[in-house]
Protein backbone atom coordinates (compact mmCIF):
# COMPACT_ATOMS: atom_id res chain seq x y z
CA UNK A 1 0.00 0.00 0.00
CA UNK A 2 2.96 2.25 0.71
CA UNK A 3 5.64 1.09 -1.72
CA UNK A 4 8.00 4.02 -1.22
CA UNK A 5 8.49 3.54 2.53
CA UNK A 6 11.77 1.88 3.44
CA UNK A 7 11.64 -1.49 4.98
CA UNK A 8 12.68 -1.39 8.61
CA UNK A 9 12.14 -3.84 11.38
CA UNK A 10 9.03 -3.11 13.35
CA UNK A 11 9.52 -1.94 16.92
CA UNK A 12 7.01 -2.15 19.68
CA UNK A 13 5.61 1.07 21.15
CA UNK A 14 7.31 0.35 24.46
CA UNK A 15 10.73 0.09 22.80
CA UNK A 16 10.21 3.32 20.98
CA UNK A 17 9.20 5.07 24.20
CA UNK A 18 12.21 3.78 26.16
CA UNK A 19 14.62 4.75 23.42
CA UNK A 20 13.14 8.20 23.11
CA UNK A 21 13.35 8.75 26.86
CA UNK A 22 16.96 7.55 26.94
CA UNK A 23 17.96 9.83 24.12
CA UNK A 24 16.32 12.81 25.74
CA UNK A 25 18.09 12.23 29.08
CA UNK A 26 21.57 11.90 27.59
CA UNK A 27 23.74 14.89 26.70
CA UNK A 28 24.43 15.47 23.08
CA UNK A 29 26.97 12.93 21.76
CA UNK A 30 30.31 14.00 20.40
CA UNK A 31 29.42 12.56 17.03
CA UNK A 32 26.50 14.25 15.50
CA UNK A 33 23.87 12.18 13.99
CA UNK A 34 23.02 13.32 10.50
CA UNK A 35 19.80 11.48 10.26
CA UNK A 36 17.21 13.54 8.56
CA UNK A 37 14.20 11.44 9.18
CA UNK A 38 12.43 11.45 12.50
CA UNK A 39 11.84 7.75 12.32
CA UNK A 40 15.50 6.93 11.64
CA UNK A 41 16.92 5.16 14.72
CA UNK A 42 19.77 6.75 16.63
CA UNK A 43 23.11 5.27 15.44
CA UNK A 44 25.18 3.22 17.82
CA UNK A 45 27.83 5.93 17.98
CA UNK A 46 25.35 8.17 19.86
CA UNK A 47 24.90 5.71 22.65
CA UNK A 48 27.22 5.73 25.70
CA UNK A 49 29.45 2.69 26.05
CA UNK A 50 32.75 1.77 27.72
CA UNK A 51 34.53 2.79 24.56
CA UNK A 52 32.42 5.86 24.12
CA UNK A 53 31.70 7.16 27.67
CA UNK A 54 29.39 10.02 28.40
CA UNK A 55 31.30 13.28 28.23
CA UNK A 56 31.53 15.31 31.43
CA UNK A 57 29.08 18.18 31.72
CA UNK A 58 30.45 21.43 30.52
CA UNK A 59 31.89 23.67 33.22
CA UNK A 60 29.91 26.79 33.89
CA UNK A 61 31.77 30.06 33.81
CA UNK A 62 32.46 31.55 37.25
CA UNK A 63 29.84 34.06 38.42
CA UNK A 64 30.71 37.65 37.80
CA UNK A 65 32.12 39.52 40.76
CA UNK A 66 29.62 41.86 42.33
CA UNK A 67 30.72 45.40 42.96
CA UNK A 68 31.41 46.23 46.63
CA UNK A 69 28.48 47.79 48.56
CA UNK A 70 28.48 51.56 48.70
CA UNK A 71 29.97 53.16 51.76
CA UNK A 72 27.43 54.40 54.37
CA UNK A 73 26.84 58.14 54.38
CA UNK A 74 28.81 60.04 57.00
CA UNK A 75 26.90 60.87 60.23
CA UNK A 76 25.31 64.29 60.34
CA UNK A 77 27.58 66.81 61.85
CA UNK A 78 26.39 68.80 64.85
CA UNK A 79 25.44 72.38 64.09
CA UNK A 80 28.19 74.76 64.73
CA UNK A 81 27.57 77.02 67.68
CA UNK A 82 26.73 80.61 66.98
CA UNK A 83 29.71 81.71 69.05
CA UNK A 84 32.06 79.63 66.86
CA UNK A 85 30.70 80.96 63.59
CA UNK A 86 30.32 84.49 64.83
CA UNK A 87 26.70 84.67 63.58
CA UNK A 88 23.94 85.14 66.19
CA UNK A 89 21.13 82.55 66.07
CA UNK A 90 17.68 84.06 65.45
CA UNK A 91 15.48 84.34 68.56
CA UNK A 92 11.85 83.22 68.59
CA UNK A 93 9.26 85.95 68.41
CA UNK A 94 7.94 85.15 71.90
CA UNK A 95 11.41 85.49 73.38
CA UNK A 96 11.90 88.83 71.66
CA UNK A 97 8.62 90.16 73.10
CA UNK A 98 9.46 88.81 76.56
CA UNK A 99 12.84 90.52 76.57
CA UNK A 100 11.36 93.81 75.41
CA UNK A 101 8.75 93.75 78.20
CA UNK A 102 11.39 92.76 80.73
CA UNK A 103 13.53 95.69 79.61
CA UNK A 104 10.64 98.12 80.18
CA UNK A 105 10.03 96.69 83.66
CA UNK A 106 13.75 96.95 84.42
CA UNK A 107 13.65 100.62 83.52
CA UNK A 108 10.65 101.12 85.84
CA UNK A 109 12.32 99.29 88.74
CA UNK A 110 15.49 101.32 88.34
CA UNK A 111 13.57 104.61 88.10
CA UNK A 112 11.61 103.81 91.30
CA UNK A 113 14.48 102.15 93.09
CA UNK A 114 13.88 103.91 96.41
CA UNK A 115 10.23 102.80 96.51
CA UNK A 116 11.25 99.22 95.75
CA UNK A 117 13.81 99.13 98.56
CA UNK A 118 11.35 100.73 101.02
CA UNK A 119 8.69 98.17 100.15
CA UNK A 120 11.15 95.30 100.61
CA UNK A 121 12.14 96.62 104.04
CA UNK A 122 8.47 96.91 105.04
CA UNK A 123 7.75 93.31 103.98
CA UNK A 124 10.73 91.95 105.90
CA UNK A 125 10.42 94.08 109.04
CA UNK A 126 6.65 94.40 109.53
CA UNK A 127 5.42 92.88 112.82
CA UNK A 128 1.83 92.17 113.86
CA UNK A 129 1.74 92.20 117.62
CA UNK A 130 -1.76 92.44 119.04
CA UNK A 131 -2.24 94.49 122.17
CA UNK A 132 -4.78 93.64 124.83
CA UNK A 133 -6.80 96.75 123.99
CA UNK A 134 -7.15 95.71 120.37
CA UNK A 135 -8.20 92.14 121.16
CA UNK A 136 -11.86 93.00 121.71
CA UNK A 137 -14.65 90.60 120.83
CA UNK A 138 -17.47 91.74 118.60
CA UNK A 139 -21.21 91.09 118.89
CA UNK A 140 -22.99 90.20 115.65
CA UNK A 141 -26.73 90.31 115.02
CA UNK A 142 -28.33 87.78 112.68
CA UNK A 143 -31.80 88.39 111.23
CA UNK A 144 -34.10 85.85 109.62
CA UNK A 145 -37.56 86.11 108.08
CA UNK A 146 -40.48 84.11 109.42
CA UNK A 147 -42.27 83.96 106.10
CA UNK A 148 -44.69 86.25 104.33
CA UNK A 149 -46.22 88.52 106.96
CA UNK A 150 -44.60 86.61 109.83
CA UNK A 151 -42.03 89.20 110.87
CA UNK A 152 -38.37 88.42 111.52
CA UNK A 153 -36.36 86.49 114.07
CA UNK A 154 -33.09 87.75 115.56
CA UNK A 155 -30.08 86.18 117.21
CA UNK A 156 -27.07 87.77 118.91
CA UNK A 157 -23.67 86.11 118.73
CA UNK A 158 -20.30 87.01 120.23
CA UNK A 159 -17.48 86.79 117.68
CA UNK A 160 -13.93 86.59 119.08
CA UNK A 161 -11.29 89.05 117.87
CA UNK A 162 -9.77 88.03 114.56
CA UNK A 163 -6.03 88.76 114.64
CA UNK A 164 -5.71 88.15 110.90
CA UNK A 165 -7.69 91.24 109.89
CA UNK A 166 -4.78 93.73 110.34
CA UNK A 167 -2.56 91.43 108.28
CA UNK A 168 -5.19 91.15 105.56
CA UNK A 169 -5.63 94.93 105.35
CA UNK A 170 -1.87 95.59 105.26
CA UNK A 171 -1.21 92.88 102.67
CA UNK A 172 -3.90 94.33 100.39
CA UNK A 173 -1.94 97.60 100.31
CA UNK A 174 1.30 95.68 99.70
CA UNK A 175 -0.31 93.87 96.78
CA UNK A 176 -1.30 97.15 95.15
CA UNK A 177 2.25 98.49 95.53
CA UNK A 178 3.74 95.34 94.04
CA UNK A 179 1.38 95.62 91.09
CA UNK A 180 2.39 99.24 90.47
CA UNK A 181 6.07 98.28 90.52
CA UNK A 182 5.49 95.22 88.32
CA UNK A 183 7.13 93.02 90.95
CA UNK A 184 5.30 89.68 90.76
CA UNK A 185 4.35 87.57 93.76
CA UNK A 186 5.63 84.52 91.86
CA UNK A 187 8.58 84.95 89.54
CA UNK A 188 9.43 82.95 86.43
CA UNK A 189 10.59 79.37 86.99
CA UNK A 190 13.00 79.29 89.96
CA UNK A 191 13.70 83.01 89.91
CA UNK A 192 13.37 85.07 93.10
CA UNK A 193 13.19 88.81 93.70
CA UNK A 194 16.93 88.79 94.26
CA UNK A 195 17.44 87.40 90.75
CA UNK A 196 14.81 89.72 89.30
CA UNK A 197 16.48 92.85 90.70
CA UNK A 198 19.93 91.85 89.49
CA UNK A 199 19.76 94.47 86.74
CA UNK A 200 23.06 95.27 85.06
CA UNK A 201 24.29 98.74 84.21
CA UNK A 202 25.50 99.50 80.71
CA UNK A 203 28.85 100.70 81.98
CA UNK A 204 29.26 97.71 84.32
CA UNK A 205 27.99 96.84 87.78
CA UNK A 206 24.45 96.49 89.15
CA UNK A 207 21.73 99.02 89.96
CA UNK A 208 20.89 97.28 93.28
CA UNK A 209 23.62 96.54 95.81
CA UNK A 210 24.32 93.09 97.22
CA UNK A 211 22.77 94.08 100.54
CA UNK A 212 19.58 95.10 98.77
CA UNK A 213 19.55 91.87 96.78
CA UNK A 214 19.80 89.86 100.01
CA UNK A 215 16.94 91.94 101.39
CA UNK A 216 14.91 91.07 98.29
CA UNK A 217 15.55 87.35 98.84
CA UNK A 218 14.28 87.56 102.44
CA UNK A 219 11.21 89.54 101.38
CA UNK A 220 10.40 86.98 98.68
CA UNK A 221 10.61 84.14 101.20
CA UNK A 222 8.24 85.90 103.60
CA UNK A 223 5.74 87.09 101.01
CA UNK A 224 4.96 83.48 100.03
CA UNK A 225 3.89 82.63 103.59
CA UNK A 226 2.00 85.93 103.82
CA UNK A 227 0.01 85.13 100.70
CA UNK A 228 -0.92 81.67 101.98
CA UNK A 229 -1.88 83.04 105.42
CA UNK A 230 -3.99 85.89 104.03
CA UNK A 231 -5.75 83.66 101.50
CA UNK A 232 -6.78 81.10 104.12
CA UNK A 233 -7.88 83.79 106.59
CA UNK A 234 -10.03 85.52 103.98
CA UNK A 235 -11.66 82.27 102.89
CA UNK A 236 -12.50 81.28 106.47
CA UNK A 237 -13.91 84.73 107.22
CA UNK A 238 -15.95 84.81 103.99
CA UNK A 239 -17.43 81.38 104.69
CA UNK A 240 -18.48 82.43 108.20
CA UNK A 241 -20.03 85.69 106.96
CA UNK A 242 -21.85 83.80 104.23
CA UNK A 243 -23.47 81.53 106.82
CA UNK A 244 -24.47 84.53 108.97
CA UNK A 245 -26.04 86.38 106.04
CA UNK A 246 -27.74 83.34 104.51
CA UNK A 247 -31.09 83.64 106.38
CA UNK A 248 -31.68 87.22 105.27
CA UNK A 249 -30.46 86.61 101.72
CA UNK A 250 -32.64 83.54 101.16
CA UNK A 251 -35.62 85.22 102.82
CA UNK A 252 -35.45 88.02 100.24
CA UNK A 253 -35.60 85.57 97.32
CA UNK A 254 -39.36 85.15 97.08
CA UNK A 255 -39.16 83.08 93.90
CA UNK A 256 -37.57 80.17 95.77
CA UNK A 257 -39.81 77.53 97.28
CA UNK A 258 -39.25 76.39 100.84
CA UNK A 259 -37.82 73.11 99.57
CA UNK A 260 -35.28 74.98 97.40
CA UNK A 261 -34.26 77.18 100.32
CA UNK A 262 -33.62 74.16 102.51
CA UNK A 263 -31.51 72.59 99.76
CA UNK A 264 -29.47 75.81 99.56
CA UNK A 265 -28.98 75.76 103.35
CA UNK A 266 -27.89 72.12 103.27
CA UNK A 267 -25.41 72.67 100.44
CA UNK A 268 -23.97 75.77 102.11
CA UNK A 269 -23.49 73.97 105.43
CA UNK A 270 -21.89 70.94 103.76
CA UNK A 271 -19.38 73.08 101.85
CA UNK A 272 -18.48 74.99 105.02
CA UNK A 273 -17.95 71.75 106.96
CA UNK A 274 -15.69 70.25 104.28
CA UNK A 275 -13.63 73.44 104.00
CA UNK A 276 -13.16 73.70 107.77
CA UNK A 277 -12.02 70.07 107.90
CA UNK A 278 -9.43 70.63 105.15
CA UNK A 279 -8.15 73.74 106.93
CA UNK A 280 -7.76 71.77 110.17
CA UNK A 281 -5.67 69.15 108.39
CA UNK A 282 -3.16 71.76 107.15
CA UNK A 283 -3.15 73.70 110.43
CA UNK A 284 0.07 72.19 111.97
CA UNK A 285 2.17 72.96 108.88
CA UNK A 286 0.69 76.46 108.58
CA UNK A 287 1.45 77.20 112.22
CA UNK A 288 5.12 76.29 111.78
CA UNK A 289 5.44 78.46 108.69
CA UNK A 290 3.61 81.38 110.27
CA UNK A 291 5.83 81.15 113.35
CA UNK A 292 8.92 81.38 111.15
CA UNK A 293 7.44 84.35 109.26
CA UNK A 294 6.38 86.10 112.50
CA UNK A 295 2.65 86.07 111.69
CA UNK A 296 -0.22 85.86 114.20
CA UNK A 297 -1.42 82.39 115.13
CA UNK A 298 -5.03 83.13 114.18
CA UNK A 299 -5.92 80.27 111.83
CA UNK A 300 -7.28 78.10 114.64
CA UNK A 301 -9.51 80.95 115.87
CA UNK A 302 -10.79 81.55 112.33
CA UNK A 303 -11.70 77.87 111.97
CA UNK A 304 -13.50 77.97 115.33
CA UNK A 305 -15.43 81.06 114.19
CA UNK A 306 -16.53 79.20 111.06
CA UNK A 307 -17.80 76.30 113.14
CA UNK A 308 -19.52 78.81 115.43
CA UNK A 309 -21.56 80.23 112.53
CA UNK A 310 -23.02 76.86 111.55
CA UNK A 311 -25.71 76.74 114.30
CA UNK A 312 -27.25 79.80 112.64
CA UNK A 313 -27.93 77.68 109.57
CA UNK A 314 -29.40 74.95 111.75
CA UNK A 315 -31.74 77.46 113.41
CA UNK A 316 -32.86 78.79 110.02
CA UNK A 317 -33.50 75.26 108.74
CA UNK A 318 -35.59 74.34 111.79
CA UNK A 319 -37.52 77.60 111.49
CA UNK A 320 -38.41 76.87 107.86
CA UNK A 321 -39.62 73.37 108.75
CA UNK A 322 -41.71 74.60 111.67
CA UNK A 323 -43.39 77.20 109.48
CA UNK A 324 -44.23 74.53 106.91
CA UNK A 325 -45.77 72.28 109.55
CA UNK A 326 -47.69 75.21 111.02
CA UNK A 327 -49.19 76.03 107.64
CA UNK A 328 -50.10 72.39 107.12
CA UNK A 329 -51.82 72.23 110.50
CA UNK A 330 -53.76 75.43 109.83
CA UNK A 331 -55.49 73.92 106.79
CA UNK A 332 -59.15 73.35 107.70
CA UNK A 333 -60.21 71.61 104.52
CA UNK A 334 -59.53 67.89 104.37
CA UNK A 335 -58.86 68.14 100.64
CA UNK A 336 -56.23 70.85 101.13
CA UNK A 337 -54.55 68.91 103.94
CA UNK A 338 -54.52 65.86 101.71
CA UNK A 339 -52.97 67.88 98.88
CA UNK A 340 -50.33 69.54 101.10
CA UNK A 341 -49.29 66.54 103.21
CA UNK A 342 -46.68 65.04 100.79
CA UNK A 343 -45.02 68.41 100.23
CA UNK A 344 -44.86 69.25 103.93
CA UNK A 345 -43.46 65.80 104.66
CA UNK A 346 -40.65 66.32 102.11
CA UNK A 347 -39.79 69.76 103.54
CA UNK A 348 -39.56 68.56 107.14
CA UNK A 349 -37.57 65.50 106.09
CA UNK A 350 -35.02 67.65 104.21
CA UNK A 351 -34.68 70.00 107.19
CA UNK A 352 -34.06 67.13 109.60
CA UNK A 353 -31.40 65.64 107.29
CA UNK A 354 -29.50 68.97 107.19
CA UNK A 355 -29.84 69.38 110.97
CA UNK A 356 -28.60 65.83 111.58
CA UNK A 357 -25.41 66.46 109.57
CA UNK A 358 -24.62 69.56 111.61
CA UNK A 359 -25.44 67.90 114.93
CA UNK A 360 -23.25 64.89 114.15
CA UNK A 361 -20.09 67.01 113.83
CA UNK A 362 -18.09 67.27 117.04
CA UNK A 363 -16.94 70.87 116.40
CA UNK A 364 -20.44 72.30 115.86
CA UNK A 365 -21.84 73.42 119.22
CA UNK A 366 -25.62 73.24 118.86
CA UNK A 367 -27.51 75.29 121.49
CA UNK A 368 -29.91 73.40 123.74
CA UNK A 369 -32.91 75.31 122.36
CA UNK A 370 -32.06 74.27 118.80
CA UNK A 371 -31.53 70.65 119.85
CA UNK A 372 -34.94 70.63 121.55
CA UNK A 373 -36.52 72.14 118.43
CA UNK A 374 -35.00 69.37 116.31
CA UNK A 375 -36.45 66.74 118.67
CA UNK A 376 -39.91 68.30 118.44
CA UNK A 377 -39.58 68.41 114.66
CA UNK A 378 -38.93 64.67 114.57
CA UNK A 379 -42.27 64.07 116.30
CA UNK A 380 -44.00 66.31 113.78
CA UNK A 381 -42.41 64.31 110.98
CA UNK A 382 -44.14 61.15 112.22
CA UNK A 383 -47.52 62.89 112.06
CA UNK A 384 -46.72 64.06 108.54
CA UNK A 385 -45.73 60.55 107.50
CA UNK A 386 -49.14 59.24 108.50
CA UNK A 387 -50.90 62.12 106.75
CA UNK A 388 -48.82 61.64 103.60
CA UNK A 389 -49.58 57.91 103.57
CA UNK A 390 -53.32 58.59 103.84
CA UNK A 391 -53.08 61.18 101.08
CA UNK A 392 -51.28 58.77 98.76
CA UNK A 393 -53.80 56.03 99.47
CA UNK A 394 -56.70 58.38 98.76
CA UNK A 395 -55.07 59.51 95.53
CA UNK A 396 -54.49 55.93 94.42
CA UNK A 397 -58.14 55.10 95.08
CA UNK A 398 -59.28 58.18 93.21
CA UNK A 399 -57.33 57.41 90.06
CA UNK A 400 -58.17 53.71 90.11
CA UNK A 401 -60.18 52.96 86.98
CA UNK A 402 -61.81 49.86 88.37
CA UNK A 403 -65.62 50.09 88.41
Amino acid sequence: MFPNWPSEPRLSPLSLTCRAALCESLPPPPISCESTSWWTPCPSSCRPSPLNPRPPPPKLPPPPKLPPPPKPPPPPTAPVAAEATGVAAPLPFEEIVRRQLRKKVNALLVARRDEVVALLRDIVGRSFEVSREDAISRVSLTLGARGVGGGVWTRLQVDPYDASKPVVRWFAAVGRSLEELNLPLECEKEETWSDRLRIAKKGGGLHFSEEELQLAAKAYARVGVLYEYVTLSEQLSDKANQLRRAPMILASQRQLTRQKKLERYAKMAEQALRFAERAEQTLPQLRRRCGTARLPDSAAASITALYGAMPLVLAAVVQEAEEEFSQFSSETSAAKRQFRAPRSHAVVQTALAAAAELQSHSRVAVPAADAAAVGALEQKLKALEAAAADANAALAEEIDDAV
